[in-house]
């Protein structure tokens, strides 16, 4: 069975344990919680106890009842129900200890032909939930990366190389918002649509004090910590709209929560991606799309690490309640975790992975 496209008027959010029905009466778009599949033989295919996979497993649901039209559902993995593009993976029978080869063949073609998703399949056990969810994990997503330069963005490709997913570069100045919004466009037509954005492009502040940054300087740091950011998440938002669905993640910064004696200009740009965030978070949560932000503490790298020396750096790190700087990883873990569906109910944050370093309350 499948839901097609335009059978939804609108986006179920669904927990463990909230109820779903999925009828055979044709017409039915989440009234009431039910949806209709085009399958008249769905319901005698079926018991109660049987787990059904939505999406491929990313959804699962644990059938609870039936009707002569209607088979009633506990959620057991949550998410956002929604109608889209499906490949149909069909299970002879309930009562199929596994999956078959010729669903594995079906699955295999889905994800190498770029299917967005997966519709209802039918198995009996918990384990081939997660036998399925283990497979397409290792798949990954689809990665555009863009980079000022190519020895960045094929140190980061060369990262992201064992995610599984096609990986697409494109080396451009953020801060040239005309010709990267239309680069932007242009991947989404090839890809055929973003679901996730992570502004993260920067600049360090140099440590400059207050006196000594220009005009030059300034228009600088705004233009690609601020201004790339505003008009990148601007360019993304439609298509984000009419899916009814986003997850834009920025990149805020420690000094945003309480300043620093040096940077001033940089601090007032991560300061100005904070507000963007909330009032973002506000005016775009309609439509089911998430933002966010992480401000990172202290990560040594070559941005970063540029004019300290080992003593400075060790005095830093001493400075740190956790006793270490930041591992790149530590930041990355918090931007797939805000990327990911278990971050499906927060919107509107500023998470700071900074080791204790600056701690605020509400």
């Amino acid at each position: 069975p499948e839901v097609r496209n335009g059978d939804l008027t609108a986006p179920i959010e669904l927990a463990p344990g909230d109820p779903l029905a999925f009828t055979t009466e044709h017409g039915v778009k989440g009234e009431e919680g039910r949806v209709s599949v085009n399958y008249d033989g769905f319901v005698d295919d079926v018991e109660v106890g049987d787990i059904l996979l939505v999406d491929g497993g990313l959804m699962s649901l644990q059938v609870t009842g039936k009707t002569a039209t209607d088979v009633a559902c506990a959620t057991v993995d949550g998410g956002v129900f929604k109608s889209r593009r499906h490949l149909n993976v069909r299970g002879r029978s309930a009562t199929l200890p596994s999956l078959t080869d010729k669903d594995w063949e079906d699955i295999t073609f889905g994800v190498e032909h770029g299917v967005d998703f997966f519709a209802l399949s039918f198995v009996n056990g918990p384990e081939v939930v997660e036998e399925l969810k283990a497979y397409l994990a290792e798949r990954g997503a689809d990665i555009v990366l863009n980079d000022v330069t190519s020895e960045g963005l094929e140190e980061t490709a060369s990262l992201a190389a064992g995610a599984g997913g096609r990986i697409e570069l494109m080396l451009y100045d953020i801060s040239e918002i005309s010709g990267m919004t239309r680069r932007i466009q242009a991947t989404e037509a090839k890809f055929g649509r973003i679901d996730i954005l992570v502004n993260n492009a920067g600049v360090s502040g140099q440590r400059l004090a207050f006196g000594d940054i220009d005009e030059a300087t300034y228009d600088r740091m705004v233009d690609i910590n601020l201004k790339g950011t505003f008009f990148a998440t601007q360019a993304v938002v439609p298509g984000m709209k009419e899916r009814r669905y986003g997850k834009i993640i920025n990149t805020s910064s420690m000094y945003a929560l309480g300043g620093n004696n040096v940077a001033a200009h940089y601090s007032a740009a991560k300061s100005a991606i904070s507000g963007l965030t909330n009032s973002l978070a506000r005016e775009l949560a309609e439509w089911n799309i998430m933002v966010n932000a992480v401000a990172p503490g202290f990560v040594l790298t070559g941005m970063t690490s540029a004019g300290r020396d080992e003593a400075a750096i060790v005095a830093r790190t001493e400075r740190i309640p956790l006793g270490r700087m930041a591992d790149p990883k530590d930041i990355a873990q918090t931007v797939a975790f805000l990327a990911s569906d278990e971050a499906d109910f927060i919107t509107g944050q500023v998470i700071s992975p900074n080791g204790g370093e600056r701690i605020v309350g509400i």
